[in-house]
């Protein structure tokens, strides 16, 4: 049984969408347990004793009477895709393909990802609205200047990330896709990333995320 922490919407999406794609059911294979993180649940001592740095997600493991605690986004979402390599959300280990796989997590994580809390949370930066708003502005520029790369590269050797190649590394564009929503330029305005989300969105595992999030 896994334990999936999150938010609707949140950095749980993607890897949650893993779980749904390796063909695992809600309520019986796994549990996702929603948090009100604007009630702040994720800084509850409870769920601090799973991730000590109180965010979203955090997948908990029982099996064989242990417990293993898998935090980031990043790394939960490739550890399901190594424990379930007939989903085929991972290519081979070892070839080209695998190490591109890699390089777009990592990139969508540590340089898109982290932008995207500049954009949101200016305030964990810097004080003063004045100094929040300039943090804001800088950050939605960075990331229109990411998605305009990822636009690009989905144009030459799309339709996935990975070329013909559905990879879980889709889905976590997929998540910053819908993040950027409320950029100057929402992220879906640029041609290919906005084909990119659609063609995701129309995944059932995918539809089935989204339902048991709550998200419409």
């Amino acid at each position: 049984m896994y334990l999936l922490y999150g938010g609707p919407g949140n950095a749980n999406l993607a890897p949650h969408a893993a779980l749904q794609e390796a063909g695992l059911a809600e309520g019986s294979d796994y549990r996702f347990v929603k948090l009100d993180l604007k009630a702040g649940e994720h800084r509850k001592p409870d769920y601090l004793a799973l991730n000590p740095h109180g965010v979203v997600p955090a997948l908990v493991i029982e099996k064989d009477g242990k417990r293993q605690i898998v935090c980031e986004a990043a790394a939960i979402l490739m550890h399901i895709a190594d424990l379930y390599p007939a989903s085929g959300l991972a290519p081979t280990p070892g070839s080209a393909e695998r190490a591109a796989y890699y390089q777009w997590i990592t990139y969508l994580t540590n340089t898109v990802q982290a932008r995207f809390m500049n954009f949101y949370h200016a305030d964990y930066f810097i004080d003063g609205a004045a100094g929040q708003a300039a943090v804001k502005a800088k950050a939605d520029t960075a990331l229109k200047e990411h998605f305009a790369h990822i636009d690009a590269t989905l144009a030459k050797h799309g339709p996935y990330l990975l070329g013909e190649a559905f990879s879980a590394a889709d889905l976590f564009l997929f998540m910053l896709t819908r993040w950027g929503r409320n950029l100057s330029r929402p992220a879906r305005d640029f041609p290919q990333v906005g084909k990119h989300f659609e063609r995701v969105l129309a995944r059932p595992a995918v539809r089935r995320t989204l339902a048991i999030e709550g998200i419409s």
